[in-house]
């Protein structure tokens, strides 16, 4: 592909989202598009993974080169960049996964930018990925209704949501949710049906408890106080299979600056722009980028690498919040209650998590 400088990249994906937004309609809803019933309508879903590939989309937060708007506009600082990784390490698999597409969440950044930037990582790395915009905003909590009590029901569907029914329509996926919950509760209310037909969520999100330390820092479990009660919604009123990749364990392997350095003068114009793009993340954190995002890909590659096990889990939810002990709290352990689901909580081995920060590398550089 032709080396471009990184502004006129830039350029090309502000355009790609203009072109987007443009097709949808005032309220959101893609123009063309009929709205989807609240009571479900997937029929024939078709047999899915024919080729022996696992079906996968991402929801995510990518905010790979972003500096300023960090959790979701409130903050100064560059945004967290290592759910381009988790995208690179996915599509470092061709063989094994069948990447169906990103719909792109609030979270780490403001929506909008976050499209711009996965358009513009996307095409850096060569990807042919579909970037659909998904939820700029949490679920209302306690939901909307008008003056006479009635809901207001599908005032949060979006194209994102639209595009996960349309792929689940076609056949089971898997989802990969490393941003806020937002677009999978919606479909979740908005398309049981269709929900229904996720063969598992493998989300970056849960603890064994607060405090969450990183280093000397103190930091939220952001994926879920963003949103806590689309969280709520999955975990509450649908069966759908959910494993939790536990703070305990995603927050203990790092890529250094030195890496990153590396990647940015590199030969591969991926890891030129992933490791430029990460360096301002890592030196605003003692001078490592923690890849917590890519575990989801690698639990899913290689599920032997982690201990896991069925738990419970218990859930206090409030308004979306992003400090840093917020008073939403995800724990997730065995005796808690609500329904059952998978945690990982520890490597198998002291070795992998060496062999994790390894295979993220080699990803970035694209081979």
């Amino acid at each position: 592909m032709t080396d471009r400088a990184p502004s006129q990249r830039w350029g090309a994906a502000l355009v790609a989202v203009v072109l987007v937004l443009a097709s949808c309609s005032s309220d959101g809803r893609a123009a063309e598009q009929p709205e989807g019933p609240a009571d479900g309508s997937a029929t024939d879903v078709a047999d899915a993974g024919a080729d022996g590939r696992t079906r996968v989309v991402f929801v995510t937060d990518y905010a790979l080169g972003l500096v300023n708007g960090t959790f979701g506009g409130f903050a100064p600082g560059p945004a967290p960049p290592d759910d381009a990784f988790a995208v690179a390490l996915a599509a470092a698999s061709p063989d094994e996964l069948d990447v169906r597409g990103l719909v792109i969440t609030h979270g780490n950044d403001v929506m909008a930018a976050e499209v711009i930037a996965a358009t513009e990582g996307l095409e850096a790395s060569g990807l042919d990925i579909p970037v659909v915009a998904g939820p700029s905003i949490p679920l209302p909590n306690p939901p909307i209704e008008t003056v006479d009590g009635a809901p207001l029901t599908g005032t949060c569907i979006d194209d994102g949501v639209r595009f996960l029914a349309e792929e689940l329509r076609e056949g089971p996926l898997t989802v990969l949710a490393i941003g806020p919950f937002t677009a999978l509760a919606c479909l979740a209310l908005e398309y049981p049906e269709e929900a229904a037909n996720i063969d598992e969520i493998i989300a970056l999100a849960g603890s064994e408890g607060e405090p969450l330390v990183l280093g000397t820092a103190t930091v939220p479990d952001m994926n879920f106080t963003a949103d806590p009660y689309a969280l709520e919604v999955l975990l509450e009123q649908t069966e759908i299979p959910f494993t939790s990749m536990m703070f305990e364990v995603t927050s203990t392997a790092g890529v250094t600056a030195s890496q990153l350095r590396s990647l940015a003068e590199g030969p591969s114009e991926s890891g030129r722009f992933l490791g430029a793009g990460s360096l301002p993340s890592a030196e605003a954190t003692g001078g490592t980028l923690t890849p917590f995002d890519p575990h989801t890909v690698n639990r899913l590659l290689h599920p032997d690498d982690y201990v896991c096990a069925t738990a419970g889990f218990s859930l206090t939810v409030g308004v979306p919040d992003f400090s840093p002990s917020p008073t939403n709290a995800f724990v997730v352990g065995e005796g808690l209650g609500g329904r059952p689901i998978t945690a990982c909580d520890a490597w198998s081995t002291p070795d992998q998590a060496a062999a994790y920060v390894a295979r993220i590398v080699a990803a970035a550089e694209g081979d």
